[in-house]
């Protein structure tokens, strides 16, 4: 094919994109397989090459640029790679054609580049270089032309390392002003990124004199704002920026020198956003440079810069002191390593910034005046931050502040927080080698402290005498209230050291010291414990306890039990009160409390009322407790002692207790209570036995999962049966007996359907044995037994009227409660672990209620009442057909009371939910004019507030009825029942705004 048109086929602007490449593609597969040489090719370009016309010019330098660049394997020799680079370097001038000269000539210096036999020369690439920084202005350039001449010139420093030598300043004046100002995020991340190369690898002698010009480049994009795209996974994120930026502001050590000034000024004139960063980015430039920055007289003013601009921040502005204090610490932190800096550091804090001077010159001595500047609030802080960055800053600061703090005669409670807050950065930095290793010298008051004395030592003495409370002052609470708080601490400490001996200075812990330090430590526990129960401490006590309970709890609870031992009144309702909120607190204390306060029920008649209330609260504060067979014994050990009223109160907190414990412990109760109490009567575990007992059994019993295995069962329910007979027990038994039916294995039921049918055959021969009845079908119905059903059915079928007068009070009794079945009850539920079939009241009411709703006697309408009372709207609205008509003819002065309000309760929601009711409107309102007549109030009320519905409902007109109902009311507004007045006015008012 003829070379000429295929260069015409590219080069020329009118043809489509298409034919362009077409004739591209095509040139490159004859040059590939040599049938053109790359000189044939420049021969036929250079028309275009040399052409006045620009874009003729362009498209002919990008036709070779294309060629050497997706031709990699091109074999080119030296001189022609000279020529092409003598070509493409004078055309750096030429703007329309820049952006293909930028692509030939990375193609030559970069794809084609080989190591071994390099085509192009040093001097070429220099050349190249200089130009480039010369004619290219590179903010006129797209940013696709911008990132390929920074990838080109980074290529040049890394592969190219004469000719990265021979350029030296010429490369960094020429890259900085490169990427002056550059928007670009991609462009701007690569071009920062760089900046550690060029310092320590290419250019580490010549970078120093360029520093400042080179930090002034990067500094000008802090602080990063930038929005990435959303959804694309490959944009450049801000921490992407971010990384980039400080590894441009640490760089060099050189930096240091303007980066740390630079964010100090930020940190001062910025908002509070920025201040927060800046403190962080100093932090980290500090800890990415070495130690040496700070060395000499320019790196001693630029720590005492820094010292004194982040003390003052601290000090004088409350917005940014929590940033300032933790740069303090990353500050010091990162100079650690180097002992005469870190010195420094904090000398120049104490003595330039706190005004703590030590006296000729050396920290530690007892006898300075620096005590109010160390106890200061805001200095204190300054003082533990420093303290708590590293083993090497505490040693130094400790030797400063304790022999100061620690000789003070007078306790202080600024003076206890400032010991309590070395003892936490002691314990953090596990330094108890280092503190012990401080020698504390005696108070000039003799006898006061041993000579000698050692850091711990000194400290933990320092915090008992601020626990003893031996008067009882608002001072002298205050200061245990402080000193507590750090009890914690030194324990923890104590504990540690067993372990861990370690410090700065060496020294280990012997066994000596520690049993000295237990010693102090249960010394400690008496009076934070004697202190708390007391109720000095406050909740700061509570507090210290339980951040101690898991390792000490075995050292507090016998102070607890002899306070609550010897008290009584108002000072054990303060203790039991301490015990309450320290049980909410710390869970894990529940156990142990709950152990404490059920012997008080027996040994305190007299508050036994306050007893179990804590007790019930202490239970009721954690959902699931390991509570069980113990503290279950110890209630029923002292129940034969309780009066029959507070075993009422004992068995909700042993049902709490049963019901909340784990399976396993369940089954050791039953074991060990059950089986022996309630089963086989044996109780010799309590010692005696009475109806106290009894009523607490019933309440173990009904609490237990049906995951145990109740063996014995027909004995259990046989037992049950028994007890319902004693008035006091009947209704526990009851209740028993339904968790038990409910709960069984069906091997085991079905034993027992003797006794349960014997039991519904006698059902109305007394009260107690038609509640055992009822609470026995309840829990067969909820578990879904047909057995439930099918008694349900007989009970229903015995609502007849008779000529026994008692028989009838029984029978009407059991009409007005027929909803139980249908109820929720605490006392078979979740709470007592039942189990609860899913929609077993629908196909419980969708079995019952038809033959009960098509009966016209009095008795199986209160049960149809009594079950619509109880049933979920859900189930009333899936068959609404058959139940408005019943409720909606119950509204009549005539009808039975206990129907009609029941529909007076039920209607509303139902006109409510189901709007193809509401056309029944016109209806129901004269029948509801009627009822406010009704001599029962709470017929009128419902009455009256059922009518206010109709006013809201959009799609019913009820305009025409607004006289006559205003008329009706009239009379109610001087009902002599005032909740009957009150209505009546809220309705009236509603319908005259019709």
């Amino acid at each position: 094919m003829d070379l000429k048109v295929l260069v015409e086929q590219f080069v020329a602007p009118d043809n489509a994109a298409e034919e362009q490449n077409d004739g591209l593609n095509k040139l490159l597969i004859v040059i590939h397989q040599k049938q053109v040489t790359l000189q044939e090719l420049v021969n036929n370009l250079g028309d275009y090459l040399t052409n006045s016309d620009e874009i003729l010019r362009s498209r002919g330098t990008e036709l070779l640029a294309l060629v050497l660049e997706r031709l990699p394997t091109l074999r080119i020799e030296q001189a022609q790679a000279g020529l092409l680079i003598q070509f493409f370097g004078s055309r750096l001038s030429d703007f329309s054609s820049l952006p293909n000269v930028i692509k030939g000539l990375r193609a030559l210096i970069v794809t084609h580049h080989r190591p071994a036999d390099p085509l192009v020369t040093t001097d070429e690439v220099v050349r190249i270089v200089q130009l480039i920084f010369e004619d290219v202005p590179m903010r006129a350039l797209p940013v696709a032309v911008r990132g390929a001449i920074l990838k080109m010139l980074r290529f040049i420093v890394e592969s190219y390392p004469a000719a990265t030598k021979a350029l030296e300043t010429d490369f960094i004046v020429g890259y900085l002003r490169m990427i002056d100002g550059e928007k670009d995020p991609r462009l701007l991340m690569d071009a920062l990124s760089f900046f550690p190369d060029l310092c320590q690898k290419y250019f580490p002698n010549t970078h120093p004199s360029f520093a400042e010009e080179m930090f002034e480049i990067a500094a000008c994009y802090f602080p990063i704002s930038f929005n990435p795209k959303s959804g694309d996974p490959k944009a450049i994120t801000k921490q992407d920026l971010i990384n980039a930026l400080k590894s441009a502001f640490t760089a060099s050590p050189f930096f240091a020198t303007f980066s740390i000034p630079f964010l100090l000024d930020k940190a001062s004139s910025s908002p509070s956003s920025t201040v927060a960063e800046s403190m962080e980015w100093i932090q980290y430039c500090i800890g990415n440079s070495p130690t040496s920055i700070f060395h000499g007289e320019e790196g001693i003013l630029l720590l005492r810069t820094l010292a004194t601009t982040l003390c003052a921040q601290v000090l004088e502005s409350k917005e940014n002191a929590a940033d300032s204090l933790s740069c303090i610490i990353g500050v010091t932190e990162g100079i650690s390593s180097d002992k005469e800096v870190l010195s420094r550091w904090i000398e120049m804090i104490f003595k330039h910034s706190l005004g703590i001077v030590p006296p000729s010159g050396t920290f530690g001595n007892p006898k300075n005046n620096n005590a109010r500047s160390i106890k200061n609030g805001q200095n204190r802080s300054i003082i533990i931050a420093l303290a708590s960055a590293t083993l090497e800053s505490f040693d130094i600061v400790q030797r400063e502040v304790l022999p100061v703090a620690l000789n003070t005669f007078v306790l202080d409670e600024d003076w206890i927080v400032t010991v309590t807050s070395m003892l936490r950065c002691a314990a953090r930095l596990n330094a108890v080698g280092t503190l012990k290793s401080l020698q504390i010298v005696p108070w000039e008051q003799e006898g006061k402290v041993p000579m000698g004395t050692d850091g711990v030592t000194a400290c933990i003495d320092y915090i008992t005498r601020g626990l003893k409370i031996e008067r009882k002052s608002t001072k002298s609470i205050q200061l245990a209230k402080a000193a507590v708080v750090g009890v914690p601490i030194i324990l923890d400490f104590i504990r540690n050291s067993e372990t861990r001996n370690s410090g700065i200075s060496g020294e280990t812990v012997s066994e000596e010291d520690l049993k000295r330090w237990k010693q102090h430590a249960n010394e400690l526990m008496y009076l934070v414990s004697k202190e708390t129960i007391s109720g000095n401490l406050g909740n700061e006590g509570v507090s210290a306890l339980g951040n101690l309970w898991e390792q000490r709890h075995a050292d507090i609870t016998p102070h607890f039990q002899e306070f609550l031992k010897t008290n009584s009144g108002n000072e054990l309702k303060e203790g039991l009160s301490i015990l309450l909120n320290l049980a909410k607190s710390t869970p894990a204390a529940v156990d142990s409390i709950v152990q404490l306060i059920v012997p008080l029920l027996a040994s305190k008649p007299d508050d036994s009322g306050l007893v179990l209330s804590v007790l019930a609260q202490s239970i009721a504060n954690t959902e699931t407790t390991s509570l069980g067979v113990e503290v279950i014994t110890e209630l029923l050990r002292i129940s034969p002692q309780l009066s029959f009223e507070t075993a009422i109160s004992v068995q909700n907190i042993v049902s709490r207790v049963t019901a909340a414990t784990s399976v396993e412990n369940q089954e050791r109760i039953f074991q060990e209570i059950v089986l022996p109490m309630f089963v086989k009567k044996d109780f010799s575990l309590v010692g005696s036995h009475n109806k106290s007992l009894d009523l607490i059994l019933h309440n173990i019993v009904r609490s237990l999962s049906p995951k145990v295995n109740f063996q014995e069962f027909e004995k259990l329910v046989s037992n049950s049966l028994g007890d319902i007979e004693i008035p006091e027990l009947s209704l526990a038994a009851c209740q028993t007996l339904g968790n038990l039916v409910n709960k069984c294995q069906e091997e085991d039921l079905e034993k027992s359907y003797d006794l349960i049918s014997s039991q519904v055959a006698k059902m109305t021969a007394s009260p107690e044995i038609l509640q055992s009845v009822l609470w026995i079908c309840k829990g067969l119905v909820m578990r879904g037994h047909p057995k439930g059903t099918e008694i349900v059915k007989t009970i229903a079928s015995n609502l007849k009227p008779t000529s026994d007068v008692q028989l009838e009070i029984q029978v009407e009794n059991l009409a007005r409660g027929f909803g139980f079945f249908l109820s929720d009850s605490p006392q078979l539920g979740s709470e007592t672990n039942a189990i609860i079939r899913g929609f077993y009241k629908q196909k419980l009411f969708i079995q019952i209620f038809p033959t009960l709703a098509d009966s016209q006697l009095e008795f199986n309408l209160m049960a149809v009442a009594s079950m619509l009372a109880n049933v979920p709207t859900a189930i009333l609205i899936n068959d609404i057909d058959r139940i408005f008509p019943l409720m909606r003819d119950s509204l009549h002065l005539n009808s039975l009371e206990e129907l009609t309000l029941t529909s007076l309760q039920i209607l509303p929601k139902l006109f409510e939910s189901v709007p193809k009711l509401q056309k029944n409107s016109l209806e129901i309102i004269p029948k509801l004019l009627t009822l406010v007549e009704s001599p029962k109030m709470n017929i009128r009320e419902g009455s009256l507030k059922f009518l206010r519905i109709f006013v809201h409902m959009e799609d019913v007109d009820v305009k025409s009825l607004q006289s006559e109902v205003v008329k009706k009311l009239h009379p109610c507004l001087d009902d002599k029942k005032r909740n009957v007045r009150r209505e009546a006015v809220k309705t009236r008012n509603e319908w005259l705004s019709l």
